[in-house]
């Protein structure tokens, strides 16, 4: 009985996250929204509660809501400075991602080097991501330099650690960027991102698969 709200709000968090696996988002905030004003969330576990807020974030920033989404980023960056000092760099690349959108471009790459600056030299999946995200920031800003830049640092790490979907998002942005100085290139690039796309694809299925067995 002791741990049954902890147990409750997790469980109703973990809705949320299979949703969001299976590309609904919108029925995916609603579960989040279920776990963050459940009347005994506070009772639950600080990971618990980590997770309902990050996953708030997450889903509003996806749906463009993007107020709620910075609140709620914002809320999950300080809860992470208290218990979980690794995971704030989480919280930032919503708030990067937000401030992309918002066209605030250098609020967005400060956030962004920022994360990269804390992991140099321990630079692992996460950091991939971030280093896909500042490509498309850059290119958004016009800085096409810049973009190629991180895309190509993107592109060598995603196929270090085998993640297909930077290997499909900066391969995809590379081919744009070649595709009126070099078009060949351009081609060599959009091959790479079918490939990695079909990849992704069948990827996402099995686990939607194995996901709705369980």
């Amino acid at each position: 009985r002791k741990h049954a709200p902890a147990r409750e709000v997790f469980g109703i968090n973990m809705m949320g996250l299979l949703y969001q696996k299976l590309g609904d988002d919108k029925e995916s905030l609603k579960w989040a929204q279920k776990a963050y004003y459940h009347p005994q969330l506070k009772q639950a576990d600080y990971f618990t509660q980590w997770s309902a807020m990050f996953l708030l974030a997450q889903e509003h920033e996806r749906l463009n809501n993007l107020d709620s989404a910075g609140h709620f980023a914002t809320e999950t960056r300080a809860y992470s400075k208290l218990y979980f000092p690794f995971q704030e760099s989480w919280a930032m690349l919503i708030l990067a991602r937000i401030n992309s959108k918002q066209k605030k471009y250098d609020e967005a790459v400060n956030y962004c080097k920022q994360i990269l600056l804390t992991a140099k030299g321990h630079e692992g999946f996460f950091e991939n991501e971030v280093e896909n995200e500042l490509a498309q920031i850059y290119f958004n800003q016009g800085k096409p330099d810049s973009a190629r830049q991180y895309a190509n640092a993107a592109l060598d790490r995603g196929t270090q650690f085998n993640n297909y979907l930077v290997i499909m998002n900066s391969s995809s942005l590379l081919s744009t960027i070649f595709e009126k100085t070099d078009p060949v290139k351009a081609f060599d690039f959009l091959k790479i991102s079918t490939a990695a796309k079909d990849t992704v694809t069948n990827i996402e299925k099995s686990k939607q698969v194995k996901q709705l067995e369980i």
